[in-house]
């Protein structure tokens, strides 16, 4: 499990890690109700190529977002070369 926390947001991604075609789930709460919020992610792969992924979302009346790759949905993947 990896947690950040920000003025009262409270992230939690399970679990801390995973293979690509395994299940994740992300939790956002401490968020302000119907808000749009976005998640990016960074990372660099063992030949040194970065990576980066981003997703838009609105947070529910009761104040969280939760996501689930359980639901098929393409996601939104950017390739950064280093020079």
């Amino acid at each position: 499990m990896h947690t950040s926390t920000q003025e009262n947001v409270v992230l939690v991604v399970e679990p801390f890690s995973c293979l690509q075609d395994e299940p994740v789930t992300i939790r956002v709460s401490g968020l302000q109700p119907r808000k749009y919020i976005t998640l990016m992610t960074t990372m660099k792969d063992i030949r040194g190529v970065h990576f980066m992924s981003y997703a838009h979302f609105m947070s529910t009346n009761m104040k969280a977002l939760v996501i689930s790759s359980n639901v098929l949905t393409p996601p939104t993947l950017t390739q950064h070369t280093t020079v």
